[in-house]
């Protein structure tokens, strides 16, 4: 519940609908918020309210606009109407209308805040209307008091909720929430057209405003909440506010997730829920479309005449604090758009809704009280669910906490599942994606998460994760050199590798599931990976592969056979190659490969173990110019390690040098010549520093220097 919300009843407008988010930089704003569950059956609530009446010397109460008893009757019936006898709300009015001791224009009521406060005026008029009342009432017996006064002038922002708070009058504490309602002839105030108490009220069970101000649209004939001020007659709430509130559960509510296709029979939103009142389509951890039936029954007799019945679509975004409901006009003939006349939105028999996050929605047919409904969602791929990753059964969950985007198109992601996931927590984001093996390798390169940053890989290593033979990467970024906004993110990747069988074809055909790790520095990549990497731990895989095999596969990489001669005796090194290698050499005495390698093309890769005759460092020359492009790639499940090169078509010359890793066998002692005693070589013992020493810490006035000025 929204206890602290405060609200402006103005003319407002409502917001226009939510387009694509493109992501063109590593940390985005994405407005955290708590996804909204369920709520679960409940016996009846029970609210007690005081309405408490006041006027001024300069403004008094008009009673031909406003009956307080005939407005309590109509208040409870709406919301015992809506509920379905789930909320009943004990209304207690004021026994008169209080004259406050000072004028309308000394208070000059208003909801507006100054610095992040009410004005002290407003407060002063609530603590003497409050001190009023309680002259005649038990202000401790009410959990909610709406203070009504009157106010005939044009002036906006004079009519709220106020945070649940204690207030403190004469001395005596008391806590409730609050609302200030002004009497306004501007507000048609006709006894049974209560919409703004109803409005406000709803604000202090939790329900946010549905529209926004300044957007060109008044959502008021489908929802309460979406009343923003003049004569906009709504005696409606919503399907979304209904399942806020708790009064339509779970089990009335049908979900059909991506990759479903069922025929619905949705009830009339108006009637008691029975079977199925609400159709949700889930699109991302906190975004969905809602279908609802809206007809002229139950607690939707009082449709405006001006409104079409019919079956009613909306997008809601829980991360929004106000306009999370959007109501989505019917397209035809036209594209997809906003309800440009929110009267007439609804789809009857025979029309057809269709968007790519969607599917295709078609009203089959209408009977006494519902409608029939066919939506097919078998054609859309998944994004995160509910902080669950669950595709062609391959499977994970985020990192708690960490909320999910669709954050656009990827030249270089497999066909069938094209669109990127994101889950962010401040300062750093995880995309999530199912890629081309062979284009997609390389996938920071297109990754919105990286932004305009060039990248480049520092390590790879294979290792076994759940059973499931995969990659790893970790990945130094910066930013142009006439970047206006530096950055240097740092990332980690883990590649799982599958084969899926297509449908029809009888064809196996390879993919990888990329999970990217980003931060905007190395430090805060290392702060985030327990929890990444605790994500990466859930992930399963079905029709695992082992990624070296993918990779061999789809790079064309065979092993060729190279000799070489260490201390008399021949090593043979198994070299994985795409290209012709020859002339293959090995210098002990410069600690040095050389070879050629003739590439078809531009995309030649070599892969030379090196772990059982060199250690690095390593430095590469390609055609006698220094390569830095290299990787070094550590095989964790066979202990082997390779260096890694791209060559470019035609023949290449290519070094590789290091250190001397071969173990040299000493001569037999039978073989070796007598030393004079005066030849024997002199051992020199040093005593070793204290322990409070060392590289680190040398003692107190020591200087470190060049090895080439320390003298003899």
């Amino acid at each position: 519940m929204i206890s602290n919300y405060t609200h402006p009843v103005r003319n407002g407008l409502m917001a226009s609908f939510l387009g694509i988010l493109v992501i063109s930089s590593l940390i985005l704003g994405l407005i955290p918020s708590t996804y909204v569950a369920y709520a679960q059956e409940a016996p009846p609530m029970h609210k007690d309210m005081a309405l408490v009446t006041t006027q001024f010397g300069d403004s008094v109460h008009n009673k031909y606009l406003f009956d307080p008893e005939k407005a309590s009757s109509s208040f409870k019936a709406f919301y015992d109407l809506n509920s379905n006898g789930k909320m009943i709300w004990n209304v207690t009015i004021s026994p008169t209308w209080y004259e406050l001791p000072r004028d309308l224009k000394h208070y000059d009521v208003t909801c507006k805040l100054d610095r992040g406060n009410y004005f002290a005026s407003t407060y002063e008029f609530i603590t003497d209307s409050l001190q009023a009342a309680s002259k005649d009432l038990d202000l401790t017996k009410f959990d909610y008091v709406m203070i009504l006064y009157p106010r005939y002038d044009s002036a906006s922002d004079h009519s709220c909720t106020l945070p649940e708070r204690s207030w403190i009058v004469d001395a005596k504490e008391y806590h409730f929430g609050l609302s200030i309602v002004r009497e306004s002839a501007s507000y048609a105030w006709l006894n049974d057209n209560l919409w703004v108490m109803e409005h406000v009220a709803g604000h202090f069970l939790g329900l946010p405003d549905l529209y926004v101000v300044d957007d060109g649209q008044i959502p008021a004939a489908w929802d309460v909440m979406g009343w923003a001020g003049g004569s906009h007659n709504s005696t409606l709430l919503g399907g979304w506010s209904k399942m806020r509130l708790g009064w339509i559960v779970e089990t009335n509510v049908k979900t059909i997730d991506y990759g479903g296709h069922e025929t619905v029979t949705l009830d009339a939103l108006g009637i008691k829920p029975s079977k199925i009142s609400l159709v949700k389509l889930p699109i991302t951890s906190d975004g969905y479309y809602l279908l609802e039936v809206r007809l002229r029954v139950g607690s939707d007799f009082s449709l405006p005449a001006t409104v079409a019945p019919g079956v009613v679509i909306t997008w809601v975004d829980e991360n929004l604090e106000i306009g999370k409901v959007k109501w989505i006009s019917n397209p035809s003939p036209k594209g997809t758009q906003l309800a440009t006349e929110i009267m007439d939105i609804a789809f009857l028999e025979g029309d057809k809704f269709s968007a790519d996050p969607v599917g295709s929605i078609k009203i089959m047919m209408k009977s006494q009280n519902s409608y029939v409904i066919d939506i097919d969602r078998s054609s859309i791929y998944p994004r995160i669910i509910e902080d669950k990753y669950d595709y062609d059964g391959n499977r994970f969950v985020m990192p708690q906490g960490w909320k999910s985007r669709n954050i656009g198109w990827d030249i270089f992601a497999a066909k069938d599942n094209p669109l990127i996931g994101i889950a962010k927590l401040d300062d750093a984001a995880m995309s999530v994606r199912v890629i081309d093996p062979v284009l997609g390798q390389e996938d920071y390169s297109s990754n919105p998460l990286f932004g305009d940053v060039k990248c480049k890989p520092l390590s790879q290593a294979y290792l076994e994760l759940n059973t499931a033979k995969v990659k790893e990467m970790t990945i130094q970024c910066s930013s142009p050199a006439d970047s206006a906004n530096p950055r240097a993110p740092s990332a980690k990747t883990y590649y799982f590798g599958y084969s899926q069988l297509q449908n029809g074809s009888g064809a196996y055909i390879d993919k990888l599931l990329s999970l990217t790790l980003v931060a905007d520095s190395k430090e805060i990549l290392e702060a985030y990976l327990p929890v990444f990497e605790e994500a990466v731990n859930t992930v399963q895989v079905r029709d695992s592969k082992d990624i070296r095999v993918i990779e061999n596969e789809k790079f064309g990489l065979r092993e060729q056979v190279q000799r070489i001669t260490i201390s008399n005796s021949t090593q043979e090194i198994p070299l994985l190659t795409n290209s012709l290698i020859s002339e293959f050499k090995f210098d002990p005495e410069q600690h040095m490969v050389a070879f050629k390698v003739s590439a078809k093309d531009s995309n030649g890769i070599s892969r030379v173990p090196y772990d059982t005759f060199l250690r690095g460092p390593f430095w590469v020359r390609v055609d006698g110019e220094t390569d830095t492009s290299f990787l070094i790639l550590k095989d964790k499940i066979s202990g082997q390690e390779s260096i890694q090169l791209a060559h470019h078509t035609g023949v290449n010359d290519v070094e590789i040098v290091g250190t001397s890793n071969a173990v040299v066998a000493p001569p037999s002692p039978e073989n070796q010549p007598e030393v004079p005693d005066n030849e024997k070589p002199v051992e020199i013992r040093f005593t070793p520093a204290p322990a409070v020493y060392s590289i680190r810490n040398p003692p107190a006035g020591w200087k470190w220097a060049d090895a080439a000025m320390i003298l003899d």
